[in-house]
């Protein structure tokens, strides 16, 4: 049976894997913010307290938004997203004695 889980790091040096597939958990996780931002704003103006304190927290909160989405975008479009990764360079340290399969 432990023939069968046996990972030969050979296997693994013909995969490799496009590095823009990690721009779709960084476009989920920006559409789910998104939301949750829309969810809690609306929450925030419809049974808050109106007073100038509401609107400076609002302010803040979209500013700030805006700002980390904004150096997150200009991070992310300075790499290069044609480039690949070969799943070969993980395996090839593999030891058995880290962990036996």
């Amino acid at each position: 049976m432990l023939q069968y889980l046996y990972m030969d790091p050979e296997f693994f040096s013909s995969f490799s894997l496009s590095v823009s597939w990690l721009l779709l958990p960084l476009g989920i996780f920006f559409i789910v913010f998104v939301i949750y931002s829309l969810f809690n704003m609306y929450h925030l103006f419809r049974f808050g307290v109106y007073n100038f304190g509401l609107y400076i927290i609002s302010t803040i909160y979209v500013l700030g938004t805006v700002a980390l989405i904004s150096m997150a975008l200009w991070v992310v479009l300075d790499l290069d997203w044609s480039a690949s990764l070969s799943l070969g360079n993980f395996f090839e340290d593999y030891s058995q004695t880290i962990l036996p399969l």
